[in-house]
C-alpha cells in the first residue's frame, strides 16, 4: 500500500486503490492506518506519502 502512494502530489483514493490492486473501501482502511502511523498525509480528499 505504501508503494502505491505518490510522494510529490496527493491523489484520490480511487487512483491509489487501482495502483495497489485493492477495492476502494479496503484502500481507505489501509490509508487510515498509514495516516495514524505517520506514513501518509491527507490533503482534503486526496492522499500522498508523508515527508520523512
Amino acid at each position: 500500500m505504501l508503494d502505491a502512494l505518490p510522494v510529490r502530489r496527493a491523489v484520490a483514493v480511487e487512483s491509489i486503490a487501482r495502483v495497489a490492486g485493492l477495492g476502494v473501501d479496503e484502500a481507505r482502511a489501509k490509508l487510515g492506518r498509514l495516516l495514524l502511523t505517520g506514513l501518509a498525509d491527507k490533503e482534503g480528499a486526496r492522499w500522498r506519502r508523508a515527508a520523512r
